[in-house]
């Protein structure tokens, strides 16, 4: 009989799910969260001549009526069920992605002790947004809410403060105010408005906060318009032919590794030796590959022209850098053995379309298959709790 992953976990500190996610509000943005300058700007649902669509600073975001938003609530259900939900927000979905007690509930049936909590429409409009200041804002509101919203945990649901990389300046102020609140880290998404790398110095501000906050930056995937993806080449054919699954499945995969290159390439690690960075939502089988690539590259001309030469990429790794991979991405439980207990974490996704429903069971099956306690309980939650800090 197939152990389950509570019975599985014989670590200190409890099973962690490090990616879940939240509905929001449809209200959030315009409500008495929101500063009062920015309120008739913010996001929300307006009405269309096909029916509710969301926008933002007063225009519709293309892609984003009711129904389609709708898909972010549709873990583990059809096509055909996703079709009969009610054409309201939040509707059918899942009490546990927008309720508090809710979600503890569904925590406690998994065993879950801590939950880290990420924005669900914040993916969608920090796709669309072009003003910094609105952006901002949007922030500090969403970090408000989710902050209360994860209060009444005793800890549990671990909030995740939204970042924007527009203002590096203002990007630190809001993370400390966040951190002061009680959020227990920063979600940055894998690109910005300002097409600038991830590792440039301009934002060393925003990372410098982090450091002496001692919390981590989570790099997490987002959507993307088609100037932004690492796909843009093929994208409009692609995209009208269902370009969802292309960048399900290769879009957070290629942006991670892009975005671990960056930081390395540009010595982030090096001038913020103790920052920490983790990965979200693009798998984790690209580790050892990437690293080895790196590793390569490092030893030649070209390494010696584009970095510095000091610490190496998997040494790097290793100090300062987290991933959390999908349970049921089989392949990587040699890459935890490979890489030691402190590394990798694992996440559900919920209530989010493109991960299946099961988590749990597929979840035990890739604990079950590693061959020490020290893997198994870095896996299931003693390297997630210490990246976030919470023990």
């Amino acid at each position: 009989m197939t152990l389950t992953a509570t019975e599985l976990y014989t670590g200190n500190h409890g099973i962690m799910d490090t990616d879940g996610h939240i509905i929001e509000p449809a209200d959030l943005w315009t409500g008495d969260l929101m500063e009062a300058k920015y309120k008739d700007r913010g996001l929300c649902f307006g009405r269309t001549a096909e029916g509710p669509h969301l926008q933002l600073d007063g225009k519709f975001l293309r892609g984003n009526d009711l129904k389609s938003v709708q898909a972010i609530m549709g873990m583990g259900r059809t096509l055909e069920e996703m079709e009969g939900l009610k054409m309201e927000w939040p509707g059918d979905a899942d009490p546990a992605g927008y309720n508090p007690a809710a979600r503890l509930a569904r925590a406690d049936a998994e065993g879950l002790k801590y939950t880290a909590i990420f924005t669900s429409l914040g993916l969608l409009w920090n796709t669309h947004i072009t003003d910094i200041e609105l952006a901002h804002a949007m922030c500090r509101a969403y970090n408000r809410w989710v902050i209360d919203f994860c209060s009444g945990s005793n800890g549990r649901l671990v909030p995740i403060a939204h970042c924007f990389l527009g203002d590096p300046k203002v990007a630190a102020e809001d993370l400390t105010a966040a951190v002061k609140a009680g959020a227990k880290g920063a979600m940055i998404v894998t690109f910005n408005i300002r097409r600038l790398p991830l590792g440039d110095a301009e934002w060393d501000p925003f990372y410098a906060a982090a450091q002496d906050l001692d919390v981590p930056i989570c790099i997490h995937v987002s959507g993307e318009l088609r100037e932004y993806r690492p796909f843009t080449r093929i994208q409009p054919k692609i995209l009208h032919d269902g370009g969802q699954f292309l960048m399900s499945v290769l879009g957070g995969r290629v942006a991670m590794e892009i975005a671990l290159v960056d930081m390395f390439q540009y010595g982030l690690f090096e001038r913020f030796p103790r920052l920490r960075v983790g990965f979200f939502e693009g798998g984790a089988g690209w580790v050892p590959s990437l690293l080895d690539k790196m590793e390569a590259v490092f030893d030649t001309q070209v390494g010696e022209r584009s970095i510095k030469r000091t610490a190496r990429p998997k040494e790097t790794f290793a100090q300062q850098c987290f991933v959390s991979g999908d349970p049921d991405e089989t392949g990587w439980a040699r890459t935890i053995e490979d890489f030691g207990p402190n590394q990798f974490g694992w996440a559900s996704d919920f209530p989010h379309p493109d991960h299946p429903g099961n988590y749990m069971e597929h979840l035990a099956h890739l604990a079950g298959s590693l061959h020490t306690p020290e893997a198994r309980n870095g896996l299931l939650g003693d390297a997630s709790v210490r990246f976030f800090g919470l023990a």
